[in-house]
């Protein structure tokens, strides 16, 4: 264990399960910077989600070890985030949105992580874009058919995943026997939730 690059961050919480936690705000969340930023749970079309920063248990490195046969970081050279939009009071996922990540070598010592919305550059796209959170929660107040104001719940995580066993299997393609990973696992990194109110 590499250890924590910030051990006295007073924002980071661990849950019971060894997850860590993200937080959000309508200005920036600068590193190291916390008791400068205002952290919110609550946004809307008139204040929206500008950053979202998570923050691990441990170094990136640090879950290389995982997966004995497979590991995402180690292997693919990658991770994900992970922005939901959902109903809610344990409603339906509404909108979801993945993101693709490399650990290089600067990365592999992060314990905490910025996203941005809503800016050109760095921001978390999908299909090439920027995500707007507020269209994704109009558009999931129209499939719920629900006026405005709706409420929804804003989830982001970042997870990669991995496995200790594999079987082997035959490959007509390349005429051999292949291993195939099997019991593939996620481990979560880091969760956070806020809600979000398209006016």
């Amino acid at each position: 264990m590499a250890g924590l690059k910030t051990p006295d961050s007073t924002v980071r919480k661990i849950d019971a399960q060894g997850v860590g936690n993200c937080v959000f705000s309508a200005g920036e969340l600068l590193y190291e910077k916390e008791s400068t930023c205002v952290i919110e749970e609550s946004f809307s079309t008139s204040k929206p989600i500008v950053n979202i920063r998570c923050y691990y248990p441990n170094q990136i490195q640090d879950y290389f070890a995982r997966g004995a046969f497979y590991n995402q970081l180690r292997d693919d050279y990658e991770y994900w985030s992970y922005l939901t939009v959902e109903v809610p009071d344990g409603g339906r996922t509404g909108r979801e949105v993945l993101g693709t990540h490399e650990p290089d070598q600067q990365v592999q010592t992060w314990d905490q992580q910025r996203i941005k919305f809503g800016e050109v550059g760095g921001c978390h796209k999908q299909d090439g874009k920027c995500v707007e959170i507020d269209s994704h929660v109009r558009a999931l107040a129209k499939e719920e058919k629900k006026p405005l104001p709706y409420t929804a719940e804003v989830c982001f995580s970042f997870y990669f995943k991995w496995t200790d066993t594999y079987e082997e299997q035959w490959d007509d393609f390349s005429e051999r026997i292949k291993k195939v990973r099997t019991h593939v696992e996620q481990t979560k990194m880091a969760k956070g939730c806020a809600m979000y109110t398209a006016e």
